[in-house]
């Protein structure tokens, strides 16, 4: 798994199709090639590249192809990807909305819909070569082939709120590569994205990059910009995260493998690390002599040697602990950045 080649692709794709050469709407998927072919256009002179144009009193993207000698990406950065920027000959392809074809620059979008988010972020992993990874283009369904890649990934969290998932992101625990969803009050999964690193993601069917200026926010607790935190939003407001595994993810020293008693909220717990990173919980009396069995609750720990983190995947938990080495019973640090959990080493 080179996850590397996952944000190669992602850095060059992301303002145009994909290496494939196809865009998925809600109608069908559409081959640019073939539709180059169709109006006697030369692929050598001619590029799809999406671009934001007006309609409806809105701004939306579309895609839109143009001539070589005025796709210039500093250019379209620079002028915020505005196909007003662009001069004829422009053919406008694909419209935004799922429903009525948009009309701009003079012409009707032949086809609308754009959906191209799960296609784009299964390019950029099957680059990656990850064992058992079956692409598709559609998120929820992307969401349920991560997940089913076994020890491969982790769910950081599950349908959870914005504040939630930024406490996740913020923490620093995921690496290029992970890949962030957004899904419906229904917990559905409409959208998703590829993390590149440093608050930051890239993405289709919305032209986002770390090199676009659109979408960037000021995020006071950290004091730094993010581009994320746009996609949550009216239509799908939940933050799903899938973090790939990493063998830096649990210190190879780590004196938390095992049971520990934790007071938290006034209520005591009991806590099992395994040696792969998995943590699980329990508020019965267990047999200390053995692993958990049947956890109340299951997520994932973190280890560097100087920071103990637990995410808990499906309700977006976030606990922290700064560890003081050689770390020594007890342990003490936050849940969600406020109340006080004590850890306390039992076997």
């Amino acid at each position: 798994m080179d996850l590397s080649a996952a944000i190669s692709h992602a850095d060059r794709f992301w303002p145009v199709p994909c290496k494939d050469g196809l865009v998925v709407t809600r109608e069908k998927m559409i081959n640019v090639q073939q539709e180059m072919k169709a109006r006697k256009l030369d692929p050598a002179i001619h590029e799809a590249v999406f671009l934001f144009y007006s309609a409806d009193a809105k701004t939306r993207e579309g895609l839109f192809i143009i001539h070589k000698s005025f796709s210039n990406l500093e250019n379209r950065i620079t002028s915020n990807f505005s196909v007003d920027s662009v001069p004829d000959p422009r053919i406008f392809l694909i419209s935004f909305p799922d429903g009525n074809r948009d009309t701009a620059i003079g012409q009707t979008a032949p086809f609308t819909g754009l959906n191209d988010c799960a296609h784009f972020v299964s390019e950029c992993l099957m680059q990656a070569k990850i064992k058992g990874f079956r692409p598709t283009n559609d998120a929820e369904q992307l969401f349920k082939n991560l997940r089913g890649l076994g020890q491969l990934t982790k769910t950081l969290a599950k349908h959870v709120e914005k504040e939630k998932a930024r406490r996740i992101i913020n923490s620093g625990l995921l690496k290029p590569g992970d890949v962030i969803l957004f899904a419906t009050p229904k917990l559905s999964h409409l959208h998703s994205t590829l993390y590149l690193g440093n608050q930051q993601i890239a993405m289709h069917t919305h032209l986002n990059h770390k090199r676009a200026k659109g979408d960037q926010l000021k995020d006071s607790q950290i004091q730094r910009d993010n581009n994320w935190e746009t996609s949550s939003n009216d239509s799908h407001p939940f933050v799903s995260i899938i973090h790939f595994a990493r063998p830096d993810d649990v210190f190879v020293g780590s004196a938390f493998p095992g049971w520990w008693e934790v007071t938290k909220q006034g209520r005591t717990q009991f806590y099992f690390f395994d040696k792969k990173g998995s943590v699980g919980a329990t508020a019965r009396q267990p047999n200390f002599s053995r692993p958990i069995v049947g956890a109340e609750a299951s997520g994932y720990w973190f280890d560097d040697g100087l920071n103990l983190k637990i995410c808990w995947g499906v309700n977006g938990d976030f606990e922290s602990f700064r560890l003081m080495l050689p770390v020594q019973s007890p342990v003490r640090g936050r849940l969600n950045g406020q109340n006080a959990v004590e850890m306390t080493k039992r076997a």
